[in-house]
């Protein structure tokens, strides 16, 4: 039997904009590969276009693979877009153990757009909330994954672990 993982999505802007969210979490399920989803996509091959700004209290990631994590909520934060559509992407999900959840996406990211200077990628942030409680202590495996803009793809955009302490 699997063990069952109490998400929550944040609502509101990443950590970089400098707010917070703005409604409460919303308890999220486990994405068995439905629409909108990464769990049934085939992965593109091709290089994804974004970044991890934040894993837990960790804001300075670099090439680091490891991140120690207190056993509170553990918030992930970033942007990712489909380069070669030149567009938002069609979602990121943020795969845990093996199991993909949706992230929020959609998230205002003008600091992107401007950056790269595409002003589609301005709604490009996502964020996602691992409730407190809702892994064991102990190291665990996440993958980013960017959805294509068109769903029919992903590409992966980080892989990494986090030790629950």
């Amino acid at each position: 039997m699997q063990a069952k993982y109490m998400v929550l999505l944040a609502a509101g802007c990443l950590a970089l904009a400098g707010c917070s969210p703005t409604a409460p979490p919303v308890e999220a399920t486990r994405l068995p590969g439905t629409a909108g989803g990464s769990g049934q996509l085939s992965n593109s091959g091709q290089p994804a276009l974004g970044n991890v700004d934040q894993v837990g209290d960790n804001k300075q990631l670099g090439v680091l693979s490891s991140f120690p994590v207190p056993s509170g909520d553990v918030t992930l934060s970033g942007w990712a877009v489909d380069a070669l559509a030149k567009s938002e992407a069609g979602g990121v999900d943020v795969v845990v153990d093996g199991n993909p959840y949706q992230a929020r996406y959609g998230l205002g990211r003008p600091d992107v757009a401007t950056a790269t200077n595409v002003p589609a990628y301005g709604k490009s942030g996502f964020s996602f909330v691992l409730a407190a409680g809702s892994l064991s202590k102990g190291k665990h495996d996440v993958i980013i994954r960017v959805i294509s803009a068109d769903t029919k793809s992903y590409s992966v955009l980080r892989k990494f672990s986090i030790d629950v302490q």
